[in-house]
């Protein structure tokens, strides 16, 4: 199952967390429901490109979506490969 969805806004390092843990990423901001389940699917262009990954939402008035960017998986992956 898919869902579609618009493009809200490209937010670069943003910031976000949970309890102490705090992150900084280029997120993609989507109006596409982020549910628990289904975190971590692919957020894909209509040409079918990942751009990418469906990753959390805020718990606020608006529940905002975010998907963090394909170029900041790229760069955690080099980095896990890189030891």
């Amino acid at each position: 199952t898919y869902t579609k969805g618009l493009v809200s806004q490209i937010r670069p390092a943003y910031e976000w967390g949970a309890g102490s843990t705090k992150h900084v990423a280029d997120v993609i901001q989507t109006q596409t429901p982020i549910r628990l389940g289904n975190s971590g699917g692919p957020l894909i262009s209509d040409d079918g490109k990942l751009v990418g990954v469906n990753s959390f939402k805020t718990t606020g008035g608006e529940a905002l979506n975010f998907a963090v960017a394909v170029n900041e998986v790229e760069k955690f992956l080099a980095a896990a490969a890189d030891g």
